[in-house]
């Protein structure tokens, strides 16, 4: 995905690595959705983890 094909709020956000802990937590997420469950983020830290990881890599399941 191109920057001129990005939603404006998201054209300037840094891409940051997660630490392992917060990707593996990524990973289980991204599996539970492909498999019709909830995603549960037990802190404010993961659920921003989560975010940051869907808008910066293409996955299928995100829009």
């Amino acid at each position: 995905m191109s920057e001129s094909e990005l939603p404006r709020v998201l054209r300037d956000v840094e891409e940051i690595d997660a630490d392992p802990d917060t990707e593996r937590m990524i990973y289980e997420a991204l599996a539970d959705l492909a498999a019709g469950r909830s995603v549960i983020c037990e802190s404010d830290a993961a659920f921003d983890a989560l975010l940051d990881s869907l808008s910066a890599k293409p996955y299928p399941q995100a829009s």
